[in-house]
């Protein structure tokens, strides 16, 4: 029974999570030469205390500065806007050619200086997804 649940669980997160990635604006797989690549999905709420306004402002932060890394295309981000109830209101997402990019960028320093300076203090909750497009 637990196991069934669980399943039930992961399913409907993997449904969520496409949901997602098409409310904020990713570009259809089938944009890119070959379709194929890996997208990086992170979900997350804000601590206590962090307005509307810093949470905005760190979304716009994710762009300017999460843009820069070397391999990351079409990045987005924005509040999610699913019907039921999220336990994680604000998410960007972005894309790779394969799963060598998704590495370099998880140790790229302005990714690790960016995610210690400003995301690590006025994050909540964090769920992040890797999906392979093939």
């Amino acid at each position: 029974m637990k196991q069934k649940l669980f399943f039930s669980f992961l399913a409907g997160l993997i449904v969520s999570a496409f949901a997602v990635s098409l409310t904020l604006g990713l570009q259809e797989a089938s944009a890119r030469p070959n379709g194929a690549g890996i997208v990086h999905l992170v979900l997350f709420s804000v601590t206590d205390g962090v307005t509307e306004a810093e949470a905005q402002q760190l979304l716009g932060s994710a762009v300017a500065n999460l843009g820069k890394v070397n391999g990351v295309k079409n990045l987005r981000a924005g509040n999610v806007t699913s019907r039921n109830k999220s336990d994680y209101p604000y998410g960007f997402i972005m894309e790779f050619d394969d799963q060598a990019a998704l590495e370099s960028y998880g140790g790229d320093p302005l990714h690790t200086g960016w995610v210690q300076r400003e995301f690590r203090p006025k994050m909540g909750k964090v769920l992040v997804i890797d999906l392979n497009i093939p």
